[in-house]
């Protein structure tokens, strides 16, 4: 049987953008096991636009943008 897995890197809504930031520098050396970033946590006052910089860069850096279904807002 054969089994294949890639890993999506998620930023922490509550937390700041700065942190998503330094995930994302950390994570660098590990890109070609990472496929895409997303957002998890409480979404209520943490709206997507809170990291439309971090997003960027993990665009610019290749990375997909994925979204999950959202539980507590839009």
């Amino acid at each position: 049987m054969n089994i294949s897995a890639e890993l999506i890197l998620s930023f922490l809504r509550h937390l700041p953008e700065e942190d998503a930031i330094h995930m994302l520098e950390e994570a660098m050396p590990y890109k070609d096991r990472i496929i895409a970033v997303g957002l998890d946590s409480s979404e209520l006052g943490n709206p997507p636009a809170k990291f439309k910089h971090i997003f960027e860069m993990a665009r610019d850096e290749g990375f997909l943008a994925v979204a999950h279904a959202g539980e507590e807002g839009p």
